[in-house]
């Protein structure tokens, strides 16, 4: 393999290349240099002065040597000296002499190398030799001589040197993803692609009438709106339809249908107390009181009425198939219905009579308050306020509350004229409703003459027809 070590130093730039194997190779002066240097070196005996010298030979007694082959180039300040044996052509020997002589002329393309740059960024000819993927000009002739000169028949190795060099390779400490990342052409934000609404389209531009009948020579201007089509403006765009999807309809937790028969929240109370129960008895009433329970079938509805509930001293004791009740709430598939279980008003007076009104006395806690009101509201529609809430003790406490609901307060007016004080006076009146302008013009009379004059001037008789403040505004700004 060739060698590719490369020394620069302070004081100069050394480089050394086996034969053919260099970008800057040397003139058959900087030979004869480097063996006069050689022989000053020999005559001075100053190989001790010299660390970088083999101390047991002179540089011109290795040159010497029949068993040595040698590549050596001159250079204009250091001089590297390539040995190598016919054994081992893989791991040379290094020998580096200096010149004496103050006459010697180095390379003229090094010269550029050490010389001093006005630009701090220019690279050193090192690193620009090492990424040099051509040859000089001028090289040619001289490479062809010093492949002459060292090798004795046909020279090893290709004329170029540069068509077999290896070229470093990149290495990085990104992971595997991030270098085999490519980019996306489509810049779109991921939570605006993944997004089931209906988003707005792009602001594109309509061509122009030249550039239509430069393609379609029988298109014809339309004169009317007739038979356009009209865009709705964007500030309208969500409340068209279907630019919501499913997901963005309102799904109330309560029943949407409510209750309004007695029996019937009667007989949906007791399933209510029932479930949370048997729930309670497992040990996930805790778990489930703030989750949505599943709504069951008729049959199931059934199943459950038939559990029996006996109360003594305020506790309650169930008597039936719990594991089937408690079972049916902790599954975690698909629900049957999504809707409660319709029972009809006269259905509902049949099973009510067929129970003992003592189970209305259980004793609730706050665990149990809570989750029957929650069971309560999604199978019949009814909130009880929690400020009543928590003054219920009972199932019929509940049943109270939810039955008869809190009616509403009279209002003042209502209150003044079942007093009868004020109205009674000539000179006031009590109204349930806030006197505006229309009212006082009818009072006096004077309410027909604006209207007729109002109507001669195509003005609205009430309100603004549609025509808010600051319509001019609105125009300008494209908003109307």
């Amino acid at each position: 393999a060739p060698i590719r070590r490369m020394i620069n130093d302070t004081r100069a730039i050394a480089t050394g290349f086996w034969a053919g194997d260099g970008g800057c190779l040397p003139t058959p002066h900087a030979l004869k240099v480097a063996r006069h240097s050689l022989e000053a070196i020999d005559s001075r005996r100053h190989v001790d002065q010299h660390p970088w010298i083999h101390p047991s030979l002179a540089a011109s007694d290795w040159l010497m040597q029949p068993h040595w082959k040698k590549f050596r180039f001159g250079l204009s300040v250091h001089h590297i000296d390539f040995y190598t044996t016919s054994e081992d052509v893989n791991h040379p020997l290094f020998v580096l002499t200096m010149p004496r002589l103050p006459r010697v002329r180095g390379l003229s393309c090094l010269q550029s190398a050490v010389a001093p740059s006005n630009s701090v960024n220019r690279a050193p000819f090192v690193a620009r030799a090492a990424i040099s993927t051509s040859t000089p000009l001028q090289a040619g002739k001289n490479t062809e001589w010093i492949r002459g000169k060292l090798w004795k028949g046909e020279a090893p190795g290709p004329e170029d040197p540069y068509t077999q060099r290896m070229e470093p390779e990149e290495t990085s400490n990104l992971p595997e993803e991030a270098r085999n990342f490519q980019p996306r052409a489509d810049r779109t934000p991921s939570a605006v692609r993944k997004s089931r609404l209906v988003l707005p389209p792009e602001r594109t531009e309509a061509v122009t009438e030249a550039e239509i009948q430069s393609i379609d020579s029988s298109y014809t201007p339309a004169t009317t709106i007739e038979g356009l089509e009209e865009t709705e403006p964007l500030k309208n765009w969500w409340d068209q339809p279907g630019h919501w999807g499913k997901e963005s309809e309102f799904r109330g937790f309560g029943s949407a249908d409510r209750v309004q028969d007695k029996a019937v929240l009667e007989v949906y109370l007791r399933q209510a107390v029932v479930e949370a129960l048997a729930l309670q008895e497992a040990g996930l009433l805790e778990g489930l009181v703030a989750k949505k329970w599943r709504h069951t079938k008729r049959s199931e509805l059934d199943e459950t009425l038939a559990v029996d509930i006996q109360v003594q001293d305020g506790k309650a004791a169930l008597k039936g198939d719990l594991s089937a009740v408690t079972g049916r709430l902790t599954n975690k598939g698909p629900a049957p219905t999504k809707t409660a279980a319709k029972v009809s008003v006269e259905e509902a007076q049949e099973i009510v009579k067929t129970w003992d009104a003592s189970w209305k006395s259980v004793a609730l806690n706050d665990h149990l308050k809570f989750a029957i009101r929650k069971r309560l509201y999604q199978l019949t529609g009814r909130l009880i306020p929690d400020v009543k809430l928590g003054a219920a003790n009972t199932a019929q406490h509940l049943l109270t509350l939810t039955v008869n609901p809190t009616k509403r307060g009279k209002k003042l007016a209502e209150i003044l004229e079942a007093q009868g004080d004020l109205p009674s006076l000539p000179n006031v009146a009590v109204h349930d409703k806030k006197i505006g302008p229309v009212q006082r013009e009818i009072a006096v009379g004077r309410w027909k003459v604006i209207e007729e004059e109002l109507k001669k001037r195509d003005l609205p008789v009430t309100g603004t027809a549609g025509l808010g403040k600051n319509m001019e505004r609105d125009w300008l700004t494209g908003k109307a």
